[in-house]
């Protein structure tokens, strides 16, 4: 039997710079408490802000999780750190993933957003 040297594809999404230009504020905006979640479920058309946003409310479950957990609860200053981070990025009109928010958001985005 021959080895299957398959590699899973990840399938990356083209933004378009005009995008980028008039998304820069939705996205930053999108790491502050909860709008990230409102945008994830508003925003159709703009792939920056529907990347940003993903991520933005992956960090808000982190970190409302973690504040809920008494012993963890000093911990969910990270995802606040995060945030701080990605809203930056998102100023700067760059697509930086942060590391397990980006996954998280893609997971939480294909549970609340329908399929087209």
């Amino acid at each position: 039997m021959a080895k299957s040297n398959s590699k899973k594809v990840e399938k990356k999404e083209v933004v378009k710079t005009s995008d980028v230009e008039s998304g820069k504020t939705l996205a930053a905006l999108s790491y502050l408490w909860i709008v990230g979640v409102i945008l994830l479920f508003t925003e159709k058309d703009n792939k920056f802000i529907i990347f940003h946003a993903k991520q933005a409310t992956a960090l808000f479950v982190i970190e409302t999780v973690l504040m809920l957990v008494p012993i963890l609860g000093m911990l969910s200053i990270i995802p606040g750190i995060a945030a701080i981070y990605g809203l930056i990025m998102a100023l700067q009109g760059s697509e930086t993933k942060i590391p397990i928010a980006n996954e998280l958001g893609e997971k939480i985005a294909e549970l609340i957003t329908p399929k087209k």
